[in-house]
């Protein structure tokens, strides 16, 4: 499975949002990416089942970033002048990663599988003009690893309604500052990868001949090093990495069919 994807982007953005001439935020964004995927899987025949692979990815994304003080700019030695962010972030990222299937009864299933995944990434890096205390440029690296399983027990009470419970670990990649760094220590200071511990617990029903169908779900996530957005100041936005999160809730999803011409959806999720 190869890919290829190119995409351009720009934009001129009033960031004061008022009919002042305060600041405008001109943006021009080059993004070229390139995947390749190779993939190895059973036949499906009998009772264990399986797939395997081998995946790479390749990005870089060069943002440009103009910042125009304009003559009601608040600080008056900043007023029409222009402060200029240019990046250049290049990833690459490798994985391998396998799954199986095996039916211990007819009705009765488990599935396990794992992901390993390696990523490194580099930032080139020039800030001047009034975004920054003093201009800089920087030349940040970093690398991160990290192996994510996943298990799942699936039993089928009968042909039209199954249950299930699952755990998985899920995994985010770390980063740089993507959006005007203050100061060069910031922008050398990568934020770490986000983690996921999920846990599901559910049911998938179908009834009347298919005309209903319910599926419900209760889940957990415990996270670990969760990536958020800090606004630390006018204009100063940083990525940064929280403490522990949890997150519970249940899923409600309905599907009925009461006339072949007439299909009515409904869901709910409650979240805490």
């Amino acid at each position: 499975i190869s890919a290829f994807r190119t995409n351009r982007f720009s934009r001129i953005q009033d960031q004061d949002a008022t009919i002042a001439q305060s600041f405008v935020l001109g943006t021009k964004e080059r993004d070229n990416t390139f995947s390749q995927e190779v993939r190895l899987a059973s036949d499906g025949g009998g009772k264990l089942r399986w797939l395997t692979g081998l995946y790479y990815y390749h990005g870089a994304i060069r943002d440009d970033f103009a910042v125009e003080a304009g003559p009601d700019f608040p600080t008056a030695i900043v007023r029409n002048t222009t402060g200029l962010d240019d990046s250049l972030v290049t990833t690459d990222s490798y994985a391998a990663f396998g799954q199986f299937t095996y039916y211990l009864t007819k009705q009765l299933s488990v599935t396990g599988g794992g992901r390993y995944t390696e990523d490194r990434k580099s930032d080139d890096r020039s800030v001047k003009g009034f975004l920054a205390s003093a201009p800089y440029v920087v030349h940040p690296h970093a690398s991160w690893s990290a192996f994510n399983p996943s298990a799942t027990l699936n039993y089928q009470v009968t042909p039209s309604f199954l249950t299930y419970f699952s755990y998985r670990q899920g995994y985010k990649s770390g980063c740089f500052q993507t959006l005007l760094p203050g100061t060069a220590a910031i922008a050398n200071r990568p934020f770490e990868p986000e983690e996921v511990n999920s846990y599901e617990l559910g049911a998938k029903t179908s009834w009347f001949d298919d005309r209903l169908v319910v599926d419900v779900a209760l889940f957990r996530a415990d996270i670990t090093n969760q990536q958020i957005l800090r606004v630390t100041g006018p204009a100063v936005q940083t990525i940064d990495n929280a403490g522990a999160t949890r997150d519970n809730g249940v899923d409600l999803s309905i599907v009925a069919r009461p006339v072949p011409a007439l299909r009515v959806n409904a869901a709910m999720t409650f979240q805490k």
